[in-house]
C-alpha cells in the first residue's frame, strides 16, 4: 500500500510541476494544460473556477461541473457559489427591442443584439443546468437559507420556462431528502426471509439470513452518507458529529459488529459450542461476500483475527480442512498485501449492489488530503487535488445508487443491533477463561 501511495504521490507532484511550468494555454486566474487535445483545469482562483461552470468547453462541461460540485466546500461556501451564479445570470439579461433608429441602424443593431442575446442565453442555460445538477445530486448543501434564496430566484423569473422547471426539480429533491418517495421497483421478488419459528438468537438464525439483515442495516447507514461528509477529513474534526454524522454512524457500526463477533465466540466456555460459533461466523462471511457486502466481510473477519479470538488455538484446531480453507480465502481477500489488491480488483469488477469497505476508502481520502495542499503558493485552488478527491467519491456514489432487493425482518434487525460493546481488556479476559494460557 505504501509503495502504491508513493507512486501516486510522485505522479501528482509531476502534474503539480506542469501547473507552474506549462505556458502553452494561458488565461488569467487559471492554470490550464492541454492533454491529448483536451483542455484541463489544474488550478485557479475561486472566482475563475466558478466562472468555468458556465464558460466551459461542452466536451468537458459535465466532468468539470461534477468535480466542482462534489468538492467546492473545501475551498469556498455554498452561499458564495450561489451568489456568484445568480449575479451572472441576472447580469446577462436579454436586450430590449431597438427603437427610434434609422432602418439600416435598426437592422444592424437588431443583428448585433440577437448575436449578443444568443451568447447570453447560452450562458444562462448553462447556469440553469448547473443549478439543476446541484439540486439533484447535492441537495444536502441546501439549508433553509439557500432553499429560500432558490425559491426567490424562481419567482423572479416567472416567464422563463427553464427557470420555472427548477421549481419541480427542487420539489423532487426535497421529497427524496425527506424519504417521501416510492420504493425503487425490482423486476424480481426478493428472496423469502428465513425466520425461526421460536426465539430469535444467533443459534437459531441461518447465516444467509443474518447476512441479509446485516446488509440491510449497513445499506441504511451507507446510502445517506453525503459527499460533503467526506471532504477535508471532516470525520476527524472536533465537530465531526455535525460535519459527518452518517459516516460516523457507519464507522461505529463496523466497530460494534466486530466487537459482537469477538464477544459471541469468547464468552462460550464449551469448546465444541465455541467451535460451532466460529464455523457459523465463517459461513456468515461467505454469505456476506455473495451479497457484495464487503464492509461486512471486513467487519466479521476483523472480529475473528483480533487477539481474543485468534489465540484460541484449540478451538481453531477443531475446524475441518474445508472450513479452514474457506476462512483462509477470506483472510487473503481482506489482506493489505499489494495495497489490498484482492479487494480492490473485486470491487472494480462489481456491477451489482455493493457496500464497499469504508475503512480503506477513508484511508485513500486521507492520503490525498494530507499529501496535497488545498492552495498553491500563488493562492490558486489546487484543483488537481480536488479532482482526485471527486474521482474517489464518485466511485462510492455509484454503489449508493444500487440498492438491495431484500426484505427487512424487524425482529432480526433488533437482535443484530442490541449488542453492548465490551472493552479489549474484558474480551481478552473472557478469552483466557475460555482457553487459559499453557503452562510451561
Amino acid at each position: 500500500m505504501v509503495d502504491r501511495m508513493q507512486a501516486e504521490n510522485k505522479a501528482l507532484k509531476t502534474r503539480m510541476n506542469e501547473i507552474t511550468s506549462y505556458t502553452g494555454v494561458q488565461e488569467e486566474g487559471l492554470a490550464i494544460i492541454s492533454v491529448n487535445g483536451k483542455l484541463e483545469i489544474r488550478a485557479g482562483t475561486v472566482e475563475k473556477l466558478i466562472e468555468r461552470l458556465y464558460n466551459q468547453d461542452q466536451l468537458t462541461f459535465s466532468e468539470y461541473v461534477d468535480s466542482f460540485l462534489l468538492t467546492f466546500r473545501s475551498f469556498t461556501t455554498s452561499q458564495h457559489v450561489w451568489k456568484s451564479l445568480l449575479d451572472k445570470f441576472d447580469s446577462y439579461s436579454l436586450h430590449p427591442q431597438t427603437v427610434d433608429l434609422s432602418k439600416s441602424e435598426r437592422w444592424s443593431s437588431i443583428i448585433k443584439a440577437e448575436q449578443d442575446d444568443m451568447t447570453k442565453q447560452k450562458i444562462r442555460l448553462r447556469i440553469i443546468v448547473v443549478l439543476k445538477r446541484w439540486v439533484e445530486h447535492h441537495f444536502s448543501d441546501f439549508d433553509a437559507e439557500l432553499i429560500s434564496d432558490f425559491q426567490s430566484f424562481i419567482k423572479a423569473y416567472p416567464q422563463d420556462a427553464e427557470v420555472v422547471l427548477l421549481k419541480k426539480v427542487l420539489e423532487v429533491a426535497d421529497k427524496k431528502n425527506t424519504g417521501d418517495v416510492d420504493r425503487i421497483g425490482f423486476s424480481e421478488q426478493p428472496p423469502a426471509p428465513i425466520v425461526p419459528s421460536g426465539v430469535i438468537n444467533f443459534d437459531t438464525l441461518e447465516p444467509v439470513e443474518i447476512a441479509r439483515q446485516l446488509t440491510l442495516v449497513e445499506w441504511g447507514l451507507f446510502k445517506p452518507i453525503a459527499p460533503k461528509e467526506l471532504l477535508s477529513l471532516s470525520w476527524q474534526k472536533s465537530d465531526a458529529e455535525t460535519r459527518s454524522p452518517n459516516l460516523l454512524k457507519m464507522i461505529r457500526r463496523f466497530n460494534d459488529v466486530s466487537n459482537w463477533v469477538c464477544y459471541t465466540v469468547v464468552k462460550e466456555l464449551d469448546i465444541k459450542k465455541r467451535s460451532a460459533l466460529m464455523k457459523k461466523f465463517i459461513l456468515l462471511v461467505d454469505e456476506l461476500y455473495k451479497l457484495n457486502n464487503l464492509n461486512g466481510v471486513f467487519e466479521i473477519t476483523s472480529g475473528m483475527v483480533g487477539a481474543p479470538v485468534s489465540r484460541l488455538a484449540k478451538t481453531w484446531a477443531m475446524n475441518g480442512p474445508k472450513l479452514q480453507k474457506m476462512y483462509e480465502r477470506y483472510i487473503e481477500f481482506v489482506s493489505p498485501a499489494a495495497s489490498f489488491s484482492a479487494y480492490r480488483t473485486h470491487l472494480s469488477n462489481t456491477t451489482s449492489a455493493c457496500i464497499p469497505y469504508m475503512g480503506l476508502f477513508l484511508s485513500d481520502l486521507t492520503f490525498i488530503e494530507e499529501g496535497n495542499p488545498d492552495f498553491l503558493e500563488n493562492g490558486f485552488v489546487n484543483f488537481v487535488k480536488f479532482q482526485m478527491v471527486a474521482s474517489a467519491i464518485q466511485k462510492t456514489q455509484r454503489n449508493q445508487r444500487r440498492p438491495y432487493n431484500l426484505t427487512p425482518v424487524p425482529a432480526i434487525v433488533t437482535f443484530l443491533s442490541s449488542h453492548k460493546a465490551l472493552g479489549e481488556k474484558e474480551l481478552f479476559e473472557l478469552s483466557l477463561a475460555a482457553e487459559p494460557r499453557e503452562r510451561n
